[in-house]
C-alpha cells in the first residue's frame, strides 16, 4: 500500500484473520478521517517488551530491580511463549482472552493477573506510541487480584512472637509490629536511622534480594516509603538493648548476617517459622504484623511523623 510519502510498503501478518481485521480497521478508520502509518504494529512483541521494560519510568524513576525482576519472570513464562513472536498489530482481543484463560488455568488467578496487568500496560505504551490503534487486553473482572484475607493480630500476639524469636531478630518482629517496617526495610537498617532521644526510626533504604541469591539496597519504591516512624517506649528499650551489641560506627547495620553484610532473608524467615509455631500461629506472615501496626501504635500511644 501506499505510504505518507509516496512510497509502497508492505505489511505482514501472523494469521490471515489479522490482516483481514487489520484491513477492515483501516477502512474504517479512513472513513472517519484517521491516518495509520503503513508500519504501524508491525514490530514484534519480544522487542518492544524489551524496549518497554528499559524505558519505563514511575514517578520519574527506572524500575526497582526487583520489579524488573518480577516482569522479566513473567514475560518469560507466562507472556513470551503465546506472544514474543508476534506482531504488535497481530495481537487480537480474542487472542488475549485464550491465552488468560490458559494461564489461569495452568498457573492459577493471581499468576494471571500479574501477567494480565504487565502485558496491558505494555500494549496501553504501544498505544500511546501509535503503534496499535487499540489496547486488545480487554478481558473483564480480570488483573485483580484477591488475596485470602489474612488474620487480625493483636498486640499480645506480637510481644509473644518477639519473646519466641532469638534474641538476635526480637527487635525485628517489634519494629514490623508497632512501627509497620517491611522485612526489606528492617534488613537495611543502620545505627544512624535510630534515634532512641527522639523515639524514632528512620527508613530511607530498603534490601531487595534477587534471583541467584545477590542482595542490594536500594531506595524505597516511593517517596512516601521514606520516612521517619515514631515509636512506643517498649520497642525503643528492646532498641536500646539491641544496640549494645552493635558497632558504634554510624553505617552499621542492625541486623548483619554473621559473617558480615546484607542478611539473607531466608535466615531471618527460618527463625520467624520457628517462633510463629511456638505460639501456635503457623499461619502468620511477617507482613500481617505490619497490616497491624496502626491499630498497635495506637494501643501504645505511638504516632507516625512524616
Amino acid at each position: 500500500m501506499g505510504g505518507c510519502d509516496g512510497r509502497v510498503v508492505t505489511k505482514s501478518f501472523a494469521t490471515r484473520k489479522a490482516a483481514d481485521a487489520w484491513s477492515t480497521q483501516v477502512a474504517h478508520d479512513k472513513l472517519k478521517g484517521v491516518t495509520i502509518h503503513p508500519r504501524s504494529g508491525t514490530e514484534l512483541f519480544a522487542d518492544y517488551a524489551r524496549s518497554w521494560l528499559d524505558t519505563r519510568r514511575v514517578k520519574g524513576r527506572p524500575l526497582a530491580p526487583k520489579t524488573l525482576e518480577l516482569y522479566g519472570l513473567l514475560l518469560r513464562v507466562h507472556i513470551g511463549p503465546t506472544f514474543a513472536n508476534r506482531q504488535l498489530g497481530a495481537i487480537t482481543p480474542e487472542t488475549v482472552r485464550r491465552w488468560h484463560a490458559k494461564v489461569s488455568s495452568d498457573s492459577g488467578a493471581m499468576s494471571a493477573a500479574k501477567s494480565y496487568r504487565l502485558l496491558r500496560a505494555i500494549l496501553s505504551t504501544a498505544v500511546t506510541d501509535g503503534l496499535i490503534q487499540a489496547n486488545p487486553c480487554r478481558v473483564r473482572g480480570t488483573g485483580t487480584e484477591r488475596s485470602v484475607e489474612r488474620p487480625i493480630v493483636g498486640p499480645e500476639l506480637v510481644l509473644e512472637l518477639a519473646d519466641a524469636m532469638t534474641a538476635r531478630f526480637r527487635a525485628i518482629v517489634l519494629l514490623a509490629g508497632f512501627g509497620g517496617l517491611r522485612l526489606g526495610e528492617l534488613l537495611a537498617l543502620r545505627r544512624r536511622h535510630v534515634d532512641l532521644d527522639a523515639g524514632t526510626v528512620t527508613v530511607e533504604e530498603q534490601m531487595v534480594s534477587l534471583d541467584g541469591g545477590r542482595r542490594l539496597l536500594t531506595e524505597p519504591k516511593t517517596e512516601a516509603g521514606r520516612r521517619v516512624v515514631a515509636l512506643p517506649q517498649r520497642v525503643l528499650d528492646s532498641l536500646a538493648g539491641h544496640l549494645d551489641g552493635v558497632s558504634e560506627d554510624p553505617d552499621s547495620l542492625l541486623f548483619p548476617a554473621e559473617g558480615g553484610g546484607l542478611l539473607p532473608a531466608t535466615t531471618f524467615y527460618k527463625h520467624w517459622r520457628q517462633a510463629r509455631h511456638q505460639v501456635g500461629h503457623d499461619e502468620l506472615h511477617l507482613h500481617d504484623l505490619r497490616h497491624a501496626a496502626g491499630t498497635l501504635a495506637a494501643w501504645t500511644g505511638a504516632t507516625e511523623r512524616s
